[in-house]
């Protein structure tokens, strides 16, 4: 168990996965005794375990969780301008080089010999140059007023926000994205929600109401330029074709997204808790984000980011290329932890009675 710190005490996905392939490394399993298809089959998974192990320990990724997880812990709690700072300095610190280690060194420098910049941290109001797409309040106004729809349909305003809320926000999510052919699923990444111009899938295993969050996001971007194609070209958005869907896709929804990443994180961390939990605020939150969502989509403009001190701070710190590198390495333990057929209580239980 991770020692407290002054209150604060370290740890979290990444240590938890850490922790779950050492314990399927560690275990005894009765198959490794068994016959040579078994033994086999026990060998691939400690292998897989003592592998999974190695690319923790080098990340530096528990390092990130243990920084990041500082500095929203001393925000939280009112800590001083000074150490709010120190916080920040050692949080991006570690982002950077855990970024450095999965990224392969050549494209790195390749990249940086031509200007690229290793980070994106887009601000507020800054026109979207990328955005050859443009879309008018015509377009971007009824979707945002049908995502508003669904929000005060499912999510009651104040108390307790369960997850089953959530769940029956993605529902109605769901079927507003039909009209758009959109098709909405649950599957991917765990902790992820990510979607092309036809498909939006999200995994809610884990931290499913931040990762509902943001499909209520990306399908706004997506269903808002749709409508500025079909409005551009005078046609019905059903009666798109492949190749305009992806138009839209490459001159609206693309640029918009990687230009707004951090803006995108701040809204889904001031609806949720830590952990992904919905808060007391979680529809008002949404609906906020909506409504500066819309602004910016019509205007090809980063949004606004009127949300928590905790939730500006954690949000923009620093991403690789639009989609944190530490965030998919971070999840890669879960996936894999999926694959197997043990539980953390059942590999607990599996260990306490091989020692017997």
């Amino acid at each position: 168990m991770a020692e407290q710190i002054d209150g604060y005490k370290p740890g979290g996905m990444v240590h938890d996965a850490y922790d779950y392939w050492n314990q399927l490394d560690k275990s005894k399993d009765a198959s490794m005794n068994g016959d040579w298809k078994s033994r086999c089959s026990g060998g691939l998974v400690k292998g897989g375990a003592k592998l999974m192990k190695g690319l923790i320990s080098i990340s530096g990724l528990r390092e990130v969780e243990d920084s990041s997880g500082r500095l929203g812990y001393d925000v939280g709690r009112g800590a001083s301008t000074g150490t709010i700072i120190k916080d920040g300095a050692k949080a991006t610190f570690d982002v950077g080089m855990a970024a450095v280690t999965f990224i392969p060194a050549g494209k790195v420098l390749a990249g940086l010999s031509k200007g690229k910049k290793l980070y994106t941290t887009a601000k507020e109001g800054t026109a979207i140059t990328k955005m050859a797409l443009s879309a008018s309040k015509s377009a971007s106004k009824p979707v945002a007023e049908e995502l508003t729809a669904a929000i005060s349909k499912t999510i009651p305003q104040g108390g307790k926000v369960t997850a089953e809320h959530s769940k029956a926000l993605l529902g109605e999510l769901t079927e507003i994205g039909k009209k758009y052919k959109i098709n909405i699923k649950e599957g991917g990444m765990l902790g992820q929600s990510t979607g092309s111009i036809d498909t939006i899938a999200v995994n809610t295993k884990v931290g499913g109401p931040h990762e509902i969050g943001h499909v209520v996001q990306q399908l706004q971007t997506r269903a808002t330029a749709l409508e500025a194609q079909a409005q551009k070209l005078g046609k019905p958005v059903n009666q798109l074709s492949q190749a305009e869907r992806k138009e839209a896709f490459d001159k609206f929804v693309k640029p918009f997204e990687e230009a707004a990443y951090n803006q995108h994180e701040m809204y889904a961390l001031d609806a949720t808790t830590r952990t992904g939990a919905a808060n007391s605020t979680y529809g008002e939150s949404l609906k906020r984000g909506v409504t500066h969502f819309e602004e910016a989509l019509s205007s090809g403009k980063v949004p606004v980011a009127e949300v928590s001190t905790t939730a500006n701070i954690l949000g923009r710190t620093p991403n690789v290329l639009g989609r944190s590198i530490g965030e998919s390495a971070q999840h890669a333990g879960y996936i894999g932890a999926g694959s197997i057929n043990y539980t953390r209580d059942e590999l607990t239980d599996h260990n306490h009675n091989a020692k017997k």
